[in-house]
């Protein structure tokens, strides 16, 4: 899978969560779960969903801080799917405009 085609599996998934009504720290915990997605996440994935660019990836682990990440080799790292959700859930902070949209989606189904 090339590095673009997994950035565009993320992007689908989060649509797909939001169409069906999820939204908020709900959508990291439907991530962590979903089924289409790999239990490892590769950097590039980690960088489409939570917004950071690689290097400041790489910098974050040569500090050792998060997120949890799992070093396979010297060079090869992976994120596994469900801590790294968790990690941007916990992180999530909720607006009025999150709150209106889950009332709004309640309202019309």
């Amino acid at each position: 899978m090339s590095e673009e085609e997994e950035r565009q599996l993320i992007r689908e998934r989060m649509a797909h969560w939001t169409q069906q009504g999820i939204f908020g720290e709900s959508v990291y915990d439907a991530m962590a779960t979903d089924p289409c997605l790999p239990n490892n996440l590769c950097i590039p994935q980690v960088s489409e969903a939570s917004g950071l660019n690689e290097n400041t990836l790489k910098m974050r682990r040569a500090r050792n801080m998060e997120p949890p990440f799992v070093r396979l080799t010297r060079k090869f790292v992976v994120y596994p799917k469900a801590d790294f959700f968790q990690w941007l859930k916990r992180r999530y902070v909720p607006t009025r405009k999150d709150k209106r949209a889950r009332d709004e989606y309640t309202q019309r189904a």
